[in-house]
């Protein structure tokens, strides 16, 4: 399922299977650090906490935020904002359970509660957009009739 993000671009998380062997080569632009954290800390997270959030368009939701303990690097990584969102949605297919934490879906209809949940996003977004457009012809209407005086 798609998102949205804070600049309100559409993205498209893409979930594969890598090779243990595989050598990420993140660009440094777009990604600070590459760490590994068990899917089940999604559903099950040691140290959660949810935070309610207004998008830019006045959608109120819910951002999850995690920290996660790496025992390898022995360092704390916070996982919040989109990439808790796709990884807590992923949690929710794959495992099928219900997590220690509330989430924005219905959890006995997952998939269409995840629909219903972007297309509410984007609707609230879109009547954003749609009234600004309206506001700003009706500024040019009133400029054209003011010239025309």
């Amino acid at each position: 399922m798609p998102g949205i993000d804070k600049m309100n671009n559409l993205v498209t998380p893409v979930v594969g299977f890598i090779e243990d062997t595989f050598q990420v080569t993140p660009n440094p632009d777009e990604v600070s650090e590459v760490f590994v954290v068990p899917l089940e800390y999604f559903v099950k997270p040691l140290n959660y906490k949810a935070l309610s959030y207004e998008t830019s368009s006045g959608y109120l939701t819910r951002m999850h935020c995690f920290t996660y303990d790496d025992p390898e690097h022995k360092r704390s990584f916070k996982i919040w904002g989109l990439t808790a969102h796709f990884a807590v949605f992923l949690a929710l297919v794959i495992f099928g359970e219900r997590p220690t934490f509330e989430v924005d879906y219905d959890l006995d209809n997952l998939m269409s509660s995840s629909e219903n949940y972007f297309i509410n996003l984007y609707a609230s977004i879109y009547e954003r957009k749609k009234s600004q457009v309206a506001v700003g012809s009706f500024l040019v209407v009133s400029f054209h009739v003011k010239m025309d005086i």
